[in-house]
């Protein structure tokens, strides 16, 4: 348990998130941990990203066995702390979470400090136009799409399923536009169209 302890330390620092998550998978798995004694806390669900499971799993499951340094604890709970400070109610992202779970869309989308980025990303560099690449349920989407006064945003998706749900997540905000097909294959009409954009979120393979 402390070489498990020191490696955890070790990835935290370095921040290598998949390869931490991986270990500490690995390690409650072998103590037989279920998901729901993994993530008591409801606003960290694992459909957040990597670190944010890591610190639930690491912060609040009473069962683990896992002990970290006061030190990594302490930037641990800062950071979760700071991701709830960053972020606001906002129906329209509750409602896409909400809707991409009915649906049963794949838990991946970013998580609320990601699509914080996103809009503070897209407000330094006053993007107008914005590409992304993978909408799934439209979460990051609308993160782009009300990020600043006047932005637009295409948004290509692979999967007819997940497209139907982003555009339903999205119905009335004018400024969004979904594209269905293979980015491969999307990205040579809109440069055909004379599309140019200020901003690129590659979130798919």
């Amino acid at each position: 348990m402390r070489y498990l302890r020191r490696i955890v330390t070790k990835l935290i620092l370095w921040g290598c998130e998949r390869r931490l998550f991986g270990i500490v998978h690995q390690q409650l798995s072998q103590q037989r941990l279920s998901q729901k004694s993994l993530y008591p806390m409801t606003h960290h669900q694992p459909s957040t990203n990597t670190l944010d499971k890591i610190g639930a799993i690491l912060l609040h499951s009473t069962r683990s066995k896992i002990s970290l340094p006061s030190f990594v604890e302490t930037q641990l709970r800062t950071s979760l702390q700071a991701q709830d400070d960053l972020t606001e109610a906002n129906p329209w992202l509750e409602q896409a979470l909400d809707r991409a779970k009915e649906h049963d869309l794949p838990p991946i989308s970013v998580s609320p400090s990601y699509g914080r980025l996103l809009s503070i990303l897209c407000q330094f560099v006053k993007a107008q136009s914005v590409l992304e690449i993978g909408t799934l349920g439209g979460y990051s989407t609308i993160w782009l799409a009300e990020s600043t006064s006047g932005i637009r945003v295409t948004s290509i998706e692979f999967d007819p399923k997940h497209k139907e749900v982003a555009e339903q997540n999205t119905k009335g905000l004018e400024n969004i536009d979904i594209r269905l097909g293979a980015a491969l294959d999307v990205l040579p009409q809109l440069q055909d169209e004379g599309a140019q954009y200020d901003l690129i979120l590659i979130d798919a393979d």
